[in-house]
């Protein structure tokens, strides 16, 4: 199996046209320095085998194609939106804003500017914008990709019984005494 076997990168022929695509899960990205944070979301949705598509689409160097995407992702067959966003981590409300889809959301920590921006962007959504934030850095992006499985998971069963699997694994990894 290569890395991203149900992976799809996004294309302008993609976005422009709307195509629909094998993909259930949307995960995108405000920069390409996001990736290092978004991969191991990915890295997990494809260990789930979940097919997904992922790329870049920043709220506001290319905010027409935020919208167009996030107006399209539904009718192409996208079920969730996994929206990633650092420095003031617009994406994942304003990505919540264009659609009805579920929207989770996390972000990296920045040395720059820490990690109240994302936070803040995220977690104060006016109502009726709704927007599940997961966390930020690596522990985000994995949660991001565990939430989506689980609701995916309602209404797939063999997805589920993956998951009860990886969540059982879990569980036995953790000892019951700790050393040193």
């Amino acid at each position: 199996m290569s890395v991203y076997q149900f992976g799809i990168a996004l294309s302008r022929e993609l976005v422009e046209q709307g195509s629909a695509t094998k993909a259930v899960v949307g995960v995108i990205m405000g920069s390409q320095s996001d990736w290092t944070t978004v991969k191991p979301c990915c890295d997990l949705l494809e260990q789930f085998e979940v097919p997904f598509e992922y790329g870049v689409v920043s709220a506001h160097r290319t905010p027409d194609r935020m919208v167009k995407y996030a107006k399209a992702a539904q009718t192409r067959g996208i079920k969730i939106l996994i929206t990633c966003a650092g420095g003031s981590a617009h994406l994942p409300g304003m990505v919540a804003s264009e659609t009805i889809l579920p929207v989770l959301g996390f972000g990296p920590i920045s040395e720059k500017f820490g990690s109240m921006d994302v936070i803040g962007s995220c977690v104060r959504m006016p109502p009726g914008v709704p927007l599940a934030f997961m966390g930020l850095d690596g522990a985000g992006a994995k949660n991001a990709a565990l939430k989506a499985v689980r609701i995916l998971a309602i209404y797939d069963v063999e997805l589920r019984v993956k998951l009860v699997a990886w969540i059982k694994n879990q569980s036995n990894s953790v000892p019951y005494a700790a050393h040193d």
